[in-house]
Formats: C-alpha cells, sequence, structure tokens
C-alpha cells in the first residue's frame, strides 16, 4: 500500500494580530508530528509546510493567520 499526501490549510481568525498567532501556534501544537488513527484514516505524519503572514481584513474588523500541513496517510 502507497502512503498518500493532503495539505490541509487551517485559518486562524483572531480580534488582533497577537490572538490569530496564537491560535495558529496552538493549531501547530496540536497537529505537527501527529500520526495514527485520526477519523478513521491512518495517519503516518502530519508536518507543518508553511505559515501565511497574518492579515487584517479592515471590513470585518478581523486578522487571519494561516498554516499549511502535509498529511501524509494511507487510504
Amino acid at each position: 500500500m502507497d502512503p498518500w499526501t493532503a495539505r490541509v490549510q487551517v485559518n486562524c481568525f483572531g480580534g488582533t494580530s497577537e490572538s490569530a498567532k496564537g491560535l495558529a501556534e496552538a493549531a501547530i501544537t496540536a497537529c505537527e508530528k501527529e500520526n495514527g488513527i485520526i477519523g478513521g484514516v491512518q495517519v503516518i505524519l502530519i508536518r507543518v509546510d508553511t505559515r501565511v503572514a497574518s492579515h487584517y481584513d479592515m471590513d470585518v474588523d478581523t486578522y487571519q493567520q494561516a498554516v499549511d500541513f502535509f498529511v501524509h496517510y494511507y487510504r
């Protein structure tokens, strides 16, 4: 069985740049290097790919911080 790879983006929103970045760091802490059966799928490894610079949306007065992960798994 050959492994598959998916890219997953997690978007974190906050009222301040610091809060959005804090949520992104929490997502990284929770997900990076995880493995095992997740949602019925055998995950080999999750690793951080990129962290996108924080973005401010003035229309909704919210900051966004995105983090991309690679998820290596078996189908």
